[in-house]
């Protein structure tokens, strides 16, 4: 009689120990579905006109636009170089304009 008991016990614990699992693999995957679907939204490239202000350089300009789809700020900093036909970042002064990407998941 003891033996069943102890029989019944261990299978209740494992059967609660894989319920757990099964229930840990289920949220795991539903949170890396979630994941992968907010990744995929389309995201659109658009430019706009920003004007240059006092103290402002291409490092901080990149700093205050750069969004997730540049590796770095270096690398959003050459395109913005790109676009605007400078050479030297250090070219840029205080009322000048410069065209910049930027990226929305609105389509305008």
């Amino acid at each position: 009689m003891t033996a069943l008991k102890n029989t019944k016990k261990i299978q209740i614990i494992v059967f609660t120990i894989l319920l757990l699992t099964v229930g840990i693999i289920i949220i795991s995957k539903i949170a890396t579905y979630k994941a992968m679907a907010e990744e995929s939204a389309p995201s659109y490239k658009y430019y706009t006109s920003i004007t240059i202000q006092e103290g402002d350089s291409l490092w901080s300009i990149a700093g205050d636009y750069i969004t997730d789809q540049y590796k770095d700020r270096n690398a959003y900093m050459k395109e913005v170089m790109d676009l605007n036909h400078i050479s030297n970042p250090s070219q840029v002064h205080a009322g000048e304009h410069l065209t910049i990407p930027y990226y929305s998941s609105d389509l305008k």
